[in-house]
């Protein structure tokens, strides 16, 4: 496996289409030139993702009910995803170790849904801690959420 930025696009919107499990909406980023896309790829394919944001606005452009002070050298991970039959190999946490390497002079924050305990287990295993709680309406139903930041092991 292989981690690459910016590729195999059409393949992204394949995974997202086929495995985002409710928990995200927004596939227009992943042609948005504005995100970093961080793929694994496999066999020259690409297997999973996460999409960046760069930028201490990103409670205010996601619409978060969230008042704190973001350091102005941000990423925000606005979402990733896994291809369908590739969940827990590894992939996600080859990807998160690449970007939180590679921007380990940003702060990294992301947020959760409560009931996502795939991802939960993910973001504590690399290093992500909880910094708050929110609820918001998502896909029609109040959602609990957790603002989560990235701390160096």
């Amino acid at each position: 496996m292989e981690i690459k930025e910016n590729v195999l696009l059409d393949e992204l919107i394949v995974i997202f289409d086929e495995n985002n499990q409710n928990y995200i909406t927004d596939k227009k980023c992943i042609y948005d030139s504005n995100f970093l896309k961080v793929v694994a790829v496999e066999d020259c394919h690409a297997i999973g993702y996460a999409v960046l944001y760069f930028g201490n606005d990103f409670l205010e452009v996601e619409g978060f009910p969230v008042r704190l002070e973001v350091e102005d050298k941000s990423a925000y991970i606005w979402n990733c995803v896994s291809k369908r039959g590739c969940e827990n190999k590894g992939i996600m946490t080859a990807i998160f170790t690449y970007f939180t390497k590679k921007f380990s002079d940003y702060a990294i924050y992301s947020v959760v849904d409560v009931l996502n305990a795939p991802s939960r287990r993910l973001h504590n295993k690399i290093g992500f801690e909880y910094v708050t709680s929110f609820e918001k309406e998502f896909t029609g139903e109040l959602c609990k959420f957790d603002l989560l930041k990235f701390y160096k092991k």
